[in-house]
């Protein structure tokens, strides 16, 4: 695990630093299919259902509703990030790919669900639109990271 001294001379001298995990775009595709897998599994249990409607079926699939726009909120802004000086790169899982200098960086949230790190950037894109990016960190024993994607750009927006 790297410091933040470590990084912020890393960050100094130009160094590329990786900032998602590596397993961002397979995550994101994996995660879709498995929604959609459970969602042929289950719809035909809730169509055919001959005793009529279950209120806990409905509220069952709704919370399954969430759960696919979630998914799919994922695969759609999922980026693989890197940090090389000032210059963020992010490919998203779906779509083009960024070269930003992290001046453009507007806004930034971080939050965790288990052992996942998700940060959401808000910049402004080299074409001046507003666009966002997901950032996925692992902290797990085997891909963990200790420093957020954000506290690194944060890091290199104050250098």
């Amino acid at each position: 695990m790297k410091s933040v001294e470590q990084l912020a001379n890393e960050i100094a001298a130009g160094k590329t630093v990786q900032l998602s995990s590596d397993f961002t775009k397979g995550g994101a595709i994996l995660g879709v299919l498995s929604a959609l897998g459970a969602a042929a599994f289950l719809a035909p249990k809730f169509f055919n259902n001959p005793e009529g409607v279950k209120w806990n079926v409905v509220f069952a699939g709704v919370l399954f509703l969430g759960l696919i726009y979630l998914t799919f909120y994922q695969l759609v802004f999922a980026a693989e990030a890197s940090l090389k000086g000032k210059k963020l790169v992010l490919k998203k899982v779906i779509g083009k790919q960024y070269e930003i200098d992290v001046s453009q960086v507007e806004k930034l949230k971080s939050f965790q669900s288990k052992s996942t790190k998700y940060t959401l950037l808000h910049f402004r894109g080299n074409d001046g639109k507003p666009e966002k990016a997901l950032i996925l960190n692992s902290n797990s024993i085997l891909f963990g990271k200790e420093i957020t994607a954000g506290e690194v750009i944060q890091l290199a927006q104050q250098l």
